[in-house]
């Protein structure tokens, strides 16, 4: 059961912060068809020493989206992929690792990584 808060937040609070600061998303469910979908985007940091440089393999990326099966993402599975169509020269999907947080009654943010690409020559 959820709170009058969650579901007042679900109705006016989501679609005014997607409408806001959401960009356009390509999500590809492992099962079913692709859709357009508006998410927000966070990298994530792993926590470690400010003091050290470390190179890391994959990139991570904290998704918020609606729980909605056709405004959002209703049941990740391994292997679903997410591509922000916003943002240039971004062309390797994401996947989605199986973390789950800040669950609510109509949202939550899915952990989704890649392999961090590989540039050679100068930048």
């Amino acid at each position: 059961m959820t709170s009058l808060y969650d579901d007042l937040f679900a109705a006016a609070g989501i679609p005014s912060l997607m409408e806001q600061f959401g960009i356009p998303a390509s999500y590809r469910p492992v099962e079913g068809p692709g859709r357009s979908i508006t998410v927000g985007c966070s990298e994530d940091e792993p926590a470690g020493d400010q003091d050290e440089t470390v190179e890391r393999q994959h990139e991570r990326l904290w998704v918020f989206c609606r729980r909605s099966s056709t405004l959002g993402i209703e049941a990740p599975q391994h292997g679903d992929a997410l591509l922000r169509d916003g943002v240039d020269g971004e062309t390797a999907p994401w996947g989605f690792q199986g973390e789950i947080r800040n669950i609510t009654a109509g949202s939550w943010e899915l952990l989704f990584a890649r392999l961090r690409p590989r540039r050679y020559g100068p930048r």
